[in-house]
């Protein structure tokens, strides 16, 4: 079983990127040999930590939450690095996690794909 992991760096607030990566994200994830997990981190994690109403003028942002809840549905991890408590949090089931645990995160894997 190869571990793939999705770095979303790009702001959702200026580029389509980062709903491409969750789409990348959730297309590997149906694969029965793979295992993915997604580490939103930069400017994507700065994003991610502003109030929810933001989020409604992210670029392509309806896509990037439809990929984020059938991650979700999966059990796929969303992680956002850097931000104590992401404001889509419970809307999206992230995981926040401290910068030495996404460090790690980017250690355990096969691929790495970043957007």
């Amino acid at each position: 079983m190869k571990h793939v992991l999705v770095l979303v760096a790009s702001d959702p607030r200026r580029s389509e990127r980062a709903a491409e990566g969750f789409r990348v994200a959730d297309g590997l994830s149906i694969a029965d040999d793979l295992t993915v997990a997604v580490l939103v981190c930069g400017a994507a994690g700065e994003a991610f930590a502003e109030p929810e109403g933001n989020a409604t003028r992210w670029q392509d942002g309806s896509l990037l939450f439809r990929h984020a809840a059938s991650l979700r549905g999966r059990g796929v991890p969303i992680h956002v690095a850097g931000v104590a408590r992401p404001a889509l949090g419970k809307e999206m089931g992230l995981l926040s996690v401290s910068e030495e645990d996404a460090a790690n995160l980017r250690h355990g894997v096969d691929v790495a794909i970043e957007f």
